[in-house]
Formats: structure tokens, sequence, C-alpha cells
């Protein structure tokens, strides 16, 4: 069975915000950044492996594991 990807995508969401609102000014300015790329970089499809809506990779696509890898946003 496959993982669905909305939960997932949610759980990104939740932990950007976060730091929007309670991360250091430093990591605020970048949450900000990172935000529009997140919301462009979300599934299109019900089930992780699926397209990204913006760049067409499986998804979480390269673009999205990057910054999720960046050292400001908190560890999944």
């Amino acid at each position: 069975m496959q993982d669905r990807a909305e939960p997932l995508y949610q759980q990104i969401v939740e932990r950007l915000r976060a730091v929007q609102q309670r991360g250091s000014a430093q990591q605020k300015v970048e949450a900000d950044t990172w935000a529009p790329l997140v919301d462009a970089h979300r599934p299109s499809g019900e089930y992780v492996g699926q397209p990204c809506c913006k760049c067409g990779q499986p998804w979480p696509c390269p673009i999205l594991r990057e910054t999720l890898a960046a050292e400001f946003f908190p560890q999944l």
C-alpha cells in the first residue's frame, strides 16, 4: 500500500508555519522565503510518488526534499 501524500504535505506546511511563528528572526526570514516554494511544489495526486504540481517530478520532488534538508527546517 502506498503512503498518502496529503498528510505528509500538511505536516510539512505545519512545520513551516511553526518556524514562521516561533522561529528566530533569521529562521522566519528563511521560512518566508521557502513558503511559496512549498506551496508550489505540493502533491498533485493522492499518493507519494505521484507528480509534483509544479515540476512534475515524483512527489516529494527533489526541490522540496532540498528545502526540507535546509538546516533551519525542523526535522520530520
